[in-house]
């Protein structure tokens, strides 16, 4: 099986169901939170786990290696994820009373980012799978 193509695949489907969590983020104002000064544990773990997955992402763009690939932009798409899931964790937790407009417009925007950026990399590993496999076939 082209493992890359399979992720992308999986990448592009996986986008609707974050598509109706942004939903609810804007329109039902939901939002997870976490008790005490756990919310600043989880951003510095989203940080490190975001700022890490784009080195790594960047740094073996030309490698070889289907799988690592395959791994970085996996890891990528999750860290991500995790960084609309912290502006969701910082709006509940650090909310005014007079920011009704401003929360769901922020959601709006980051979730739209998210979504595309997780699109844009399924794309990505569809094309990484269909130019492996004719790597393959042209060997």
């Amino acid at each position: 099986m082209n493992t890359p193509l399979f992720l992308g695949v999986f990448l592009i489907i996986m986008a609707f169901p974050l598509t109706f969590i942004a939903r609810d983020l804007v329109r039902e104002s939901f939002a997870f939170s976490y008790p005490g000064m756990l919310i600043y544990v989880f951003a510095l773990y989203s940080f490190i786990f975001l700022s890490t997955s784009i080195y790594g992402f960047i740094k073996h763009r030309k490698s070889d290696d289907i799988n690592y690939k395959c791994y970085r932009t996996m890891s990528l798409s999750l860290s991500v994820v995790t960084l609309l899931t912290l502006q969701s964790a910082m709006f509940s937790s650090f909310r005014e009373e007079d920011d009704a407009i401003f929360v769901p417009i922020m959601h709006g925007i980051l979730s739209l980012v998210v979504v595309a950026v997780v699109v844009a990399l399924g794309i990505y590993l569809i094309r990484l799978g269909f130019s492996s496999s004719n790597k393959a076939i042209s060997k």
